[in-house]
């Protein structure tokens, strides 16, 4: 479903949020509305058509694209669309203000994830991060949000914790020591006992489905925990 609304966003020349936001509609719905084989993508669809109607003009695609697009892909009239529409918001009782792990990345930015006395490893020696570790931080933590989207095992985690646990596993990945410190913790309200099981498994999957490009030295930083990967 994610991938069906990724190729979407695709189409309409989208943002990530849009996924990140149906998504988490997608969520909500299907976990109370079984749907059947035959029918899930036009409820998917639907639920992108809500996000890109919540989030306000797009630069690329409109809702009146997604709606053109889905009365020639799955032969509806728009009154079938408007009826999935109204179907999702009954469901989830016409609240649809839930941040996803991208805007909660966008509250963190502002508190920062990085500080100047951080401390990246390479070969054993400490320094300091530069400007494009900076980047690559954020570069990280934006590629485990979208991983994070696509396991349905991640689905009764917060989205604030699963953002909490991407920027973990992404100083993990640049060996960026403290991993987790008292600043973080006070602006994600998360300790590190509370976010590992989700960022030892992210990082897993990392691993899984990426083993070319896992960075070296976080199965050793692993170790210091007590939980090899």
């Amino acid at each position: 479903m994610v991938n069906h609304v990724s190729n979407l966003t695709n189409y309409l020349n989208l943002s990530g949020l849009f996924v990140h936001i149906s998504t988490l509609y997608m969520d909500r719905f299907f976990s109370k509305m079984p749907v059947s084989e035959t029918s899930w993508r036009i409820y998917a669809s639907a639920c992108l058509l809500l996000a890109m109607k919540m989030e306000g003009p797009a630069t690329a695609g409109t809702p009146t694209d997604l709606v053109e697009f889905m009365v020639d892909e799955y032969e509806l009239t728009i009154e079938h669309v408007k009826i999935a529409e109204l179907q999702i918001l009954k469901v989830l009782e016409w609240s649809l203000t839930s941040p996803t792990m991208l805007h909660f990345m966008d509250v963190y930015k502002v508190g920062g994830i990085y500080f100047s006395d951080d401390l990246k490893m390479t070969k054993g020696v400490p320094t300091h991060l530069d400007n494009q570790d900076r980047i690559c931080v954020w570069e990280y933590v934006s590629f485990f949000c979208d991983l994070a989207i696509q396991k349905q095992e991640f689905m009764s985690c917060k989205n604030s914790l699963k953002t909490a646990a991407a920027i973990a596993a992404s100083r993990a990945c640049l060996n960026v020591t403290p991993l987790w410190n008292e600043r973080l913790a006070r602006m994600t309200h998360y300790n590190m006992s509370e976010i590992f099981e989700c960022f030892y498994r992210l990082l897993q999957i990392f691993r899984e489905q990426y083993p070319n490009n896992f960075p070296v030295g976080i199965s050793s930083l692993l170790e210091d925990f007590g939980m090899p990967l």
